[in-house]
């Protein structure tokens, strides 16, 4: 399972012994009195209140955990969710795939006040944190109602770790209160199920201040204030789906007013821009597949009809197949009784080229058509290979600069290409080539790490990463680069830490980056989005029905 496997240490770190112990602290262990399992699984209950599963050699692809705990704590504040090690398991667990791993889709609670009750009223979570999670897979995930999602911990075999959920209002009465957990393994990746796991409540204030580092608030502080800034700095056309993308991932709801207003927007407005049409794509696909796939396909073909003779985007315009949303037949999501939200597709859509775009493009808006046609293709969309192969033969023929690094040939990438732009290379095009060729190596069922012109992309990368003068536009390329690649270093930068450490020095009295009134909106963007470490990794391919 390729996590991205690093840790910002002054971000994401809690010592190992409060993770096993919270008895030491003011969380109170809760005693499963009743515990479950789909698949075929058996729970055994431990000295320490753990659940521990047996056979861990022979667990199923799937599983859902019930369990429930009786507690007299008063004015519950928040849960713990703690994820053990254990030596049976592979790695030591904590979870019973490949190395250790797991990936929780869904964490659910209901609440009665009966003592022996089976089921109850669901309790409203929020703030769900955890000490390290790979990169793709936060902890939000066990609430946004998708089993492809979750929350995993690779490449972090054999330890502790611990998740914590705040509740929206204080839970408890003088009776008691019975509680039952939901823990759904439901995720694409096959025996990814938690082994051994314990589950505590704490009527303290602002639990989840218990896991989250100083420098995670401080980041966390820095986006509130972004988006404070982004809702008042108005919406420039020709930002909205970039602001509404960015929203997206600053944790704005559907219902913010603001969000509202964009989307309406851009559900009225024709698809007339590579850069616009990709990331309304990728918002689309990142709301419902499902219910946008027509919307989808029509930013689909835009993107084929717009493709460039030698492989390369331009600005793009309107195009006669892309002027109407089809009318699809797929399926709404459908309900699961665990609760969660399984998003199905009816059938994959191909999209054929209608028209020959212009002679050149550049590889600015390349490299945002490459996002929405990787949006496009996990929607079901099915994008000409035609079009793939050129793009891919367009990003590896405008390489140049040959250098020697310490780890071999180095080639970059400017703004279009040697024999057109005099410019050497720099690193938000080398980064946007780099993301690229990825996206189009995996699109077409290759092993990214096998393509010559993209590693020697990454290498030139390694000895050309800098942050001050600062360029947001290329953070948020580069951005793409480290969690795609999965890795936590690009040459002898920790690509993360240092771009987050410098974020938070540069930004704005006022929330925003850059003092340029006219990139300011478009530059905080970039910036929050690196924060959020905004790109989903390789391994999230949506499930498809293959009709």
């Amino acid at each position: 399972m390729p996590y991205c496997g690093f840790v910002l240490g002054f971000i994401l770190t809690t010592c190992a012994s409060a993770v096993q112990e919270p008895r030491d602290s003011s969380w109170v262990v809760l005693e499963p009195t009743t515990f479950s399992s789909t698949g075929g699984i058996s729970l055994t209950k431990l000295d320490d209140d753990s659940l521990l599963v047996s056979a861990p050699t022979q667990l199923p692809d799937r599983a859902t955990y019930t369990v429930i705990a009786h507690t007299d704590l008063k004015g519950i504040t928040g849960f713990r969710l703690d994820v053990l090690p254990e030596q049976s398991l592979p790695a030591s667990g904590p979870g019973g795939g490949p190395g250790g791993g797991f990936v929780l889709s869904e964490f659910r609670i209901q609440s009665s006040p009966k003592r022996e009750a089976e089921s109850g009223t669901p309790v409203a979570l929020r703030r769900p944190c955890a000490d390290f999670s790979a990169c793709g897979w936060p902890a939000a995930s066990m609430l946004d109602g998708k089993d492809e999602t979750g929350w995993a911990t690779m490449p972090r075999s054999g330890q502790p770790q611990a998740a914590v959920f705040e509740t929206r209002k204080p839970l408890g009465s003088e009776r008691g209160l019975t509680l039952i957990f939901t823990l759904r393994h439901h995720s694409p990746q096959p025996r990814h199920i938690i082994g051994r796991f314990r589950l505590s409540a704490t009527d303290r204030s602002a639990p989840s201040d218990e896991i989250l580092s100083p420098r995670q608030r401080e980041i966390d502080g820095a986006i509130r204030r972004a988006v404070t800034f982004l809702k008042s700095a108005g919406m420039p056309a020709d930002r909205e789906e970039l602001i509404l993308w960015t929203f997206m991932h600053a944790g704005v709801p559907e219902s913010d007013p603001v969000f509202q207003e964009l989307f309406r927007k851009i559900l009225d407005s024709p698809p007339e821009r590579t850069y616009n049409v990709a990331l309304r794509a990728m918002i689309f696909e990142q709301l419902d597949r499902v219910q946008y796939q027509g919307r989808i396909w029509q930013c689909a073909q835009f993107l084929v009809d717009n493709q460039c003779a030698n492989g390369q985007w331009s600005y793009g315009e309107s195009t006669d197949a892309a002027r109407t949303v089809p009318a699809l037949d797929a399926r709404r999501p459908v309900a699961t009784p665990g609760g969660s939200v399984k998003v199905r597709i009816a059938r994959k859509r191909p999209v054929a080229r209608t028209r020959a775009g212009p002679p050149e493009g550049d590889n600015s808006n390349s490299q945002y058509a490459a996002l929405g046609l990787r949006a496009c293709a996990d929607a079901g969309i099915v994008v000409p290979q035609e079009t793939l192969a050129r793009a891919a033969q367009g990003w590896t023929e405008s390489a140049f600069a040959k250098e020697k690094s310490s780890t071999g040939e180095a080639k970059g990438w400017n703004y279009k290409d040697r024999r057109r732009d005099p410019q050497d290379p720099y690193p938000a095009m080398t980064a946007g080539g780099v993301g690229s060729l990825i996206i189009y190596e995996h699109l077409r069922g290759r092993d990214w790490k096998k393509n010559p012109v993209l590693r020697a992309g990454l290498n030139w990368l390694g000895t050309h990463v800098v942050w001050d003068p600062p360029d947001y536009y290329a953070f948020y390329a580069l951005e793409r680069v480290g969690v795609l690649t999965g890795v936590d270093t690009i040459g002898k930068h920790e690509w993360y830490s240092e771009g987050a450490r410098f974020l938070l020095e540069q930004q704005l009295p006022d929330g925003s980056w850059q003092p340029r009134p006219d990139w300011k909106v478009a530059d905080t963007c970039f910036a929050i989005l690196f924060l959020r470490r905004a790109t989903r990794t390789l391994l999230d391919v949506p499930t498809m029905d293959g009709k």
